[in-house]
């Protein structure tokens, strides 16, 4: 088995000698489990540059190699759009390469499945997991369904434009879709969230949002919340919440990205004055009490430069806050929930999103 450089390698043996939940084979002796960090690093499109980057959250360094390259001996393709790990695989959407890559533990692929209708690539956006199926929307307006036993696509829906994010909740599969590519047509942005029954995985409701829906999140008691990212102009970014009894939509605040630990929403809200200065703030919104609180929760944001995307992981308790000028190599901000900095390390080129597997 292809093996991942040194310093990876001595950081997985001395955490195998203290914890023995570190380390398991899940049915294959040759696959050995890494606990850490890793992050999905975008990079720019046609250049087929997506990387992934390890952090050592012990030791709180970055190994700035590509993981996938280094157990693959290949890159990872073009566009890495989404990340996550559920039960023995790790589950990688590579946009413009039109690919679902399924990996073991530790980062060897095993399986790149390709999403086509009618010969045409469907291009894949989001993932989500629930009860033993993958499923992931599709730029030219559908959601697969993907049977994690042998990989097979087992069915497809028609939801909206161009689908982005999901969310399950209750049972339903929440698809948000944007509209992104008619953004300067006569038709404009798509404004709604389509509802899938998982049971029968079929559209069971269609729900009217903000235009250009991108974002969902399923929070503890099981709301929903969406954020639709307006028309970069006179409409801004909206996050909304969604009643899963009646799907009545709510206006609760402004955001751009967002988190959440499963009590609390960490927003970024970001946008441009005329003078094309980016005016960014914080605000953190209370699920359980619905409210937007006071003050802002990073302490000193001065510290950012270019925020980009924001990831919560439960494993360790940190948000993940990465930045990003879309040229050069960016950094992920490590943060406590009470808006402390815990530590910065490098990533890769518009580093996307966090992910912990162990």
């Amino acid at each position: 088995m292809k093996m991942r450089s040194f310093y990876l390698t001595l950081w997985m043996l001395i955490l195998c000698a203290f914890t023995f939940t570190a380390c398991s084979d899940d049915d294959d002796d040759d696959v050995t489990v890494e606990e850490g960090i890793y992050v999905l690093n975008n990079g720019k499109m046609g250049n087929n540059n997506s990387t992934i980057t390890y952090y050592d959250p012990v030791t709180q360094t970055s190994n700035t190699d590509d993981v996938y390259a280094a157990q693959n001996s290949k890159g990872l393709g073009d566009s890495g759009q989404d990340i996550l790990c559920n039960g023995k695989y790790i589950y990688l959407a590579v946009y413009n390469s039109n690919r679902i890559s399924v990996m073991t533990r530790d980062f060897v692929e095993v399986t790149s499945i390709a999403l086509l209708r009618d010969g045409q690539p469907q291009s894949p956006r989001s993932l989500a997991y629930h009860d033993k199926k993958l499923y992931v929307s599709l730029y030219d307006g559908y959601v697969a369904k993907i049977n994690t036993s042998d990989f097979t696509i087992e069915a497809q829906v028609k939801v909206g434009r161009n689908p982005e994010g999901l969310t399950v909740s209750n049972g339903k599969l929440f698809v948000a879709n944007s509209g992104g590519m008619d953004y300067n047509t006569p038709v404009g942005y798509d404004k709604t969230v389509s509802v899938i029954n998982l049971k029968n995985f079929e559209v069971e409701n269609t729900i009217e949002v903000a235009i250009n829906p991108t974002v969902l999140t399923t929070v503890d008691n099981g709301d929903v919340y969406c954020i639709s990212m307006g028309n970069y102009g006179d409409v801004p970014n909206t996050l909304q919440k969604i009643n899963l009894k009646d799907y009545t939509v709510t206006k609760v605040g402004e955001a751009t990205e967002m988190a959440t630990d499963g009590k609390k929403l960490y927003l970024m809200y970001s946008q441009y004055d005329a003078n094309w200065n980016q005016i960014i703030s914080y605000p953190v919104y209370d699920t359980e009490k619905e409210e937007m609180l006071s003050g802002e929760w990073i302490k000193d944001a001065s510290v950012i430069v270019k925020p980009y995307k924001l990831s919560y992981e439960p494993k360790t308790e940190y948000l993940y806050l990465t930045s990003s000028d879309y040229r050069n190599d960016g950094d992920v901000y490590v943060y406590k929930t009470d808006g402390t900095l815990v530590t910065k390390f490098g990533a890769g080129l518009n580093p996307l999103k966090v992910v912990y597997v162990k």
